[in-house]
């Protein structure tokens, strides 16, 4: 169920405390007619791949997965985003549809801005206009990244890189593999679940990793990395 809050009390919105948004130009895109602020519970959809890419979204507080369905149902998560990381930068100048499924991994505020007025606001602010130019570097990159991962290493490598990623400090407020299962992370990984577990056991007997329940610990991050260049 989501819960539509018709106030989203953008004059406290942390965009405007970055130096990168002002009052001057994040006024002709917040506010009730051009933004909406929705919670979503955990595993509600909150952009299914194909619909009209009609609006930004912005992750005021929660964890999200984006997903590329395939067909079949085999799907690849490209990537966990959580608190403070819009959501489509991408899209904003070129597509008109989402190209990807967003999903909630926990209870979720997203802020859904009009994708237009928001674009023709940030093209009278320069120094705005460069910060999206580099988000979408920061995006890119990762595609690449993860494109190279998938394509060039084995299943030891690309697990290898996974723990890592997902252990870093960036989700250390999230209690990320409490919102996540093996599913979600062999998708990450790109291989079967019974690959993905098979792996983590042998990880687990070789002490490069601890598993407590759903948590998986690193506790030897200098093998996994080298798992990760030798692939």
């Amino acid at each position: 169920m989501k819960n539509y809050n018709n106030n989203p009390t953008c004059d406290e919105c942390p965009l405007l405390n970055n130096g990168i948004f002002s009052e001057q130009n994040s006024e002709q895109w917040l506010g009730n007619e051009n933004c909406r602020q929705i919670t979503y519970q955990k595993g509600e959809t909150v952009v299914k791949q194909g619909a009209f890419a009609s609006h930004l979204l912005y992750v005021r507080n929660g964890l999200i997965k984006m997903v590329i369905e395939g067909d079949s149902e085999k799907n690849i998560i490209v990537d966990f985003i959580n608190s403070g990381n819009f959501i489509g930068f991408p899209i904003l100048f070129s597509e008109d549809y989402y190209p990807f499924t967003v999903n909630s991994l926990k209870q979720s505020q997203i802020c859904l801005i009009k994708k237009d007025r928001f674009v023709e606001s940030i093209k009278k602010t320069p120094r705005t206009l460069l910060h999206m130019q580099v988000e979408n570097g920061v995006v890119y990159k990762h595609l690449f990244e993860k494109l190279a991962i998938v394509g060039t290493k084995q299943m030891h490598g690309r697990l290898a890189h996974a723990l890592l990623y997902l252990n870093d400090e960036k989700f250390a407020d999230d209690d990320l593999f409490s919102c996540i299962n093996r599913k979600d992370i062999a998708e990450f990984v790109g291989m079967s679940s019974e690959s993905m577990v098979r792996l983590l056991n042998e990880f687990k007997s070789d002490k490069l990793i601890t598993i407590k329940r759903k948590n998986i610990i690193v506790t030897d991050k200098e093998m996994l990395m080298r798992l990760c260049r030798v692939g």
